[in-house]
């Protein structure tokens, strides 16, 4: 368990590696991961990914967000996404 996290980044992090714990070869997520080369994720994994982190932090991710390259692109994404709602 990650414990409380106030920032995006770190929710983020902390969602991406809650999701991934089963894959034992990943020990810990960061930022300049690549979700497919370094995370192995697969266009399915993408798609479970933005829908965790939709209801991680209840908004909608535009789908264009599954063509992403890295974890700190996801993190982007949510923080825009996040803002204009403000």
């Amino acid at each position: 368990m990650c414990g409380v996290v106030d920032s995006v980044e770190g929710r983020v992090l902390c969602a991406v590696n809650k999701y991934f714990h089963i894959k034992p070869w990943l020990e810990k997520a960061c930022c300049d991961d690549k979700l497919v080369a370094d995370l192995g994720l697969d266009s399915l994994e993408r798609v479970e990914l933005v829908a965790m982190l939709e209801r991680e932090f209840e908004v909608d991710i535009p789908e264009d967000a599954t063509n992403v390259a890295t974890v700190g692109d996801v993190v982007e994404c949510v923080k825009k996404v996040l803002l204009a709602q403000v």
